[in-house]
């Protein structure tokens, strides 16, 4: 058994490692055995997370660059399919490409807003999985993810959505939410 000493602000204390879980390990004191200390080994490293920020953030940039590009054509389509006043459409349609934009920006920057940033992201891809599985059960063809310009059908959409909200979990939750110590 190997024991380790702790430094304490009084007296060392001699401890003994014991893993309790997979990817844990705990450390007891081994006079009382009470845990002093619960360490994680498996760690995501910081360039995963920012990889799986950054691709999220690519996702929402091209997306809302390819509206941009055929706007004309992609508010045309809206009002298709959702048979709204066109003058309403294009507003709408510039106002979720700018939001689209928005996040694309504030995702990957850390800055004293990025839990309500984090959140508003997980409840925006929410809504765009619930909104592409509404879509895949109306029969749509295009969903419209990235305009008119690139069209894509619904299925692909739901999985490309069900890939970014992992990924996004991934981030938000830091690795299973475990606590470094």
């Amino acid at each position: 058994m190997v024991f380790y000493y702790i430094q304490g602000t009084n007296f060392d204390r001699k401890i003994r490692k014991v893993k309790r879980r997979a990817f844990s390990v705990v450390y007891l004191d081994a006079s009382s055995g009470t845990a002093v200390g619960d360490h994680c080994i498996f760690k995501w490293s910081q360039w995963v997370k920012n990889f799986l920020k950054y691709t999220v953030s690519a996702a929402f940039g091209i997306s809302a660059i390819a509206k941009l590009i055929d706007f004309e054509n992609t508010a045309t389509y809206f009002v298709s399919l959702v048979q709204i006043d066109f003058k309403i459409a294009r507003y709408s349609l510039a106002l979720a490409i700018f939001l689209e934009l928005l996040f694309a920006y504030l995702i990957p920057i850390n800055w004293r807003w990025t839990k309500i940033v984090h959140n508003a992201t997980l409840v925006i891809l929410f809504a765009f999985l619930a909104i592409s599985v509404s879509m895949a059960f109306m029969g749509v063809k295009n969903c419209g993810c990235f305009g008119a310009f690139l069209t894509t059908n619904p299925l692909a959409t739901i999985l490309k959505n069900i890939f970014l909200l992992a990924m996004w979990c991934i981030v938000k939750f830091d690795a299973r939410n475990l606590k470094h110590v």
